[in-house]
């Protein structure tokens, strides 16, 4: 655990950086610029391409807010703190969902291929979240259940763990925290197999895949991933979500997008009419 990476004196003044704020503006910054480069490669028109990208980085933090808000509503004193900008009180697929929904109706707007974009997307998401992860780790938030297993990790005295520790009875007065699973790192590993698996589809079967199943199977992964971690974390304190609906939701994704991107596979093969969730192809410059 390392929540400050560093301090700076700025003009005699201290300034303290911190490891998620760091990481996740690391991760928002890297992401878009890799899914901006990767359209532009894929070619898709770069300035409707920027607009749409802009757009569903708003809606990423709306959406991560706002699921944020309906679930821990005790948390928020006014509308005024739900709309302050910062990177605590995200839930991550709040976040997606609402990107995916804005993106997809500002590239329906722009006349930007919304498949191909949602493709090229699929890298630069895995390598945000990866970081976003590494921020977490660092942080000392996200954490596991207590373990055994002996790549178990103790967080230090007054971290979240310990607190968590302290509220179930095992508390150390002068020690850290009871062992537990290393989630966020798990989350890495499966986000970088997910994302490595889409990207190996997207480049074996290019002559015969259907555009946007690289982001299917990607997403089908991941919300995967999302389902097996989530029984290994920590139960959140005071949420008012039910226990079944990250699982549910997990899974509704990840069997839908999995079962989708097959069928997109599939009618392509037998040479089918696919649906498609675009609007019609540019004709201008970007």
């Amino acid at each position: 655990m390392h929540p400050v990476l560093f301090t700076v004196d700025l003009a005699g003044r201290l300034v303290t950086v911190r490891a998620y704020g760091f990481f996740m503006t690391v991760a928002t910054l890297a992401a878009v610029g890799i899914a901006f480069f990767l359209a532009f490669r894929a070619g898709l028109p770069k300035k409707r391409t920027a607009v749409v990208l802009a757009v569903a980085v708003l809606g990423a933090f709306l959406g991560a807010r706002l699921l944020n808000v309906a679930l821990n509503r005790q948390f928020y004193g006014s509308w005024g703190s739900v709309f302050q900008p910062s990177f605590s009180g995200l839930s991550l697929y709040g976040g997606l969902l609402l990107a995916c929904a804005f993106g997809l109706a500002a590239a329906r707007v722009l006349h930007v291929q919304s498949w191909k974009l949602l493709d090229a997307a699929v890298p630069s998401v895995a390598v945000g979240l990866v970081l976003a992860r590494v921020g977490c780790f660092l942080n000392g938030c996200c954490f596991g259940r207590p373990t055994d297993l002996p790549w178990g990790v103790s967080y230090p005295h007054g971290s979240l763990a310990w607190v968590y520790d302290a509220a179930y009875g095992r508390l150390d007065l002068f020690g850290g925290s009871s062992a537990v699973h290393p989630t966020q790192l798990y989350e890495i590993g499966g986000v970088v197999v997910a994302g490595g698996l889409a990207m190996w589809w997207g480049s074996s079967v290019k002559s015969r895949r259907p555009v946007g199943t690289t982001f299917l199977i990607f997403a089908a992964g991941l919300s995967l991933v999302r389902l097996a971690v989530y029984f290994l974390r920590a139960p959140v304190f005071a949420t008012q979500a039910p226990v079944w609906l990250y699982p549910a939701m997990y899974l509704v994704i990840g069997v839908g997008c999995l079962v989708f991107a097959l069928f997109r596979h599939q009618a392509a093969y037998l040479g089918k009419r696919l649906p498609r969730f675009r609007g019609p192809r540019a004709t201008l410059g970007g």
